[in-house]
């Protein structure tokens, strides 16, 4: 338990007494219940998601750092509003059996083929997807550690980023009457086609910030670079870049994510960890000042993920004003002649576009720094959200 809080609290920076709660959540069978002021009501909703995020308001701070907590409980909000009684409970709750009849079933991953059989059987299924296939996403993880390894020989890192016991996901998705998928056309086709008539792409949303930059700040005289991301380093394709720029000392790079859970990786890299051009900053914040005084020094971030939904992190540097490089594999469409995508994520490639990308000019970069933020403040809003969320959940079972 107390290991349990520590490994949330870094990340999150929540209160003891709530990481308790969260605990306590993900172990046994709590439920917390949302009803409604409409008469009569239009059903119910079993909700297994993020339960604890119905506790706040959506304005909370809590709701600061990463977005599926504010998504949960709008996805939540949106049932309620439209006269639905909602029962939340824990995505990793495995012990919690319904006692009353439900309506409609929304889950995220295996507790839907372990709920089902315990429902009626005209409860609708919703599935909501927020990563790539599962066999994908753990192909592509392992073969970013055997690359590594074959580049390093020698070196051990562990995956971090498997999904278990992915048969049980295959069969929520068997079950499931419709999906919900946050991603892009890309993350779609990775997964299998007979998938695809119950699946439909819906958008995430970027962190709520104070501050982005304005045009006069898009391309600042240090022009440094940016990897941001959540955990999964050799992923998300941080041992990529760290072996690029340490032998490009021109360049700089920046990098904003828990690293500290990842001591194979910070062994592997020890050396390049400690270069001048490198600089790791652990966990920030987005509406902290050290986030701001990084970012003003940045034009440009790095994502090369393996597998993503949408990438939180990229949306929100989009957002905030920053230039993208990033793989496909990120779930970001970005806007035509915007941005670089990279298709193969060899460090050939990664480096091919770096140097390009810092060649450009200052005119040309932030003219597609505002296309690119544009989009972003747009696509991955809240309101969007919202709005998308709201019909597909109208068109799927007329909410």
């Amino acid at each position: 338990m107390n290991e349990f809080i520590r490994k949330f609290n870094r990340s999150n920076n929540l209160p003891v007494k709530i990481i308790r709660k969260i605990w306590n959540w993900r172990q046994g069978g709590r439920v917390i219940s949302w009803g409604t002021e409409s008469k009569p009501i239009k059903g119910r909703v079993l909700f297994s998601y993020l339960p604890y995020a119905l506790l706040y308001d959506a304005d909370d701070k809590f709701f600061e750092g990463h977005t599926n907590k504010w998504e949960s409980r709008e996805i939540a909000r949106i049932f309620q509003a439209a006269g639905y009684e909602v029962d939340a409970i824990h995505y990793q709750n495995t012990k919690f059996q319904p006692r009353k009849k439900y309506d409609i079933l929304v889950d995220i991953d295996a507790g839907l083929q372990r709920l089902s059989p315990l429902l009626p059987a005209n409860c609708k299924k919703i599935l909501h997807l927020t990563g790539s296939y599962s066999p994908y996403q753990n192909t592509a993880e392992q073969q970013r550690i055997k690359n590594l390894q074959e580049r390093r020989p020698g070196s051990i890192y562990t995956a971090k980023r498997q999904i278990k016991n992915p048969e049980l996901t295959e069969k929520s998705l068997e079950l499931a009457d419709y999906c919900s998928l946050i991603g892009s056309p890309h993350t779609l086709q990775t997964y299998p086609q007979k998938y695809h008539h119950k699946i439909s792409l819906v958008t995430d949303t970027a962190s709520l910030m104070d501050k982005i930059k304005s045009a006069e700040e898009f391309v600042p005289p240090e022009k440094e670079f940016l990897w941001f991301a959540g955990g999964g380093a050799v992923h998300k394709g941080l041992d990529l870049l760290l072996e690029i720029f340490s032998r490009q000392p021109q360049f700089v790079l920046n990098i904003g994510g828990g690293l500290a859970e990842e001591s194979d990786l910070l062994k592997i890299y020890e050396k390049e960890l400690q270069l001048p051009n490198i600089h790791y900053h652990g966990p920030l914040n987005p509406n902290s000042e050290e986030f701001r005084a990084v970012m003003k020094k940045c034009f440009c971030f790095i994502s090369p993920s393996c597998s993503e939904g949408i990438s939180t992190a990229a949306a929100t540097c989009l957002s905030y004003g920053l230039y993208p490089i990033l793989s496909r594999d990120t779930g970001i469409a970005l806007p035509e002649n915007c941005g670089r995508y990279l298709e193969t994520c060899s460090l050939a490639e990664i480096e091919k576009n770096i140097r390009e990308v810092y060649n450009l000019s200052d005119a040309e970069l932030a003219g597609q720094i505002a296309i690119a933020q544009q989009f972003a403040n747009k696509n991955f809003s809240r309101e969007n959200f919202t709005t998308v969320m709201k019909n597909f959940l109208r068109e799927k079972i007329q909410t």
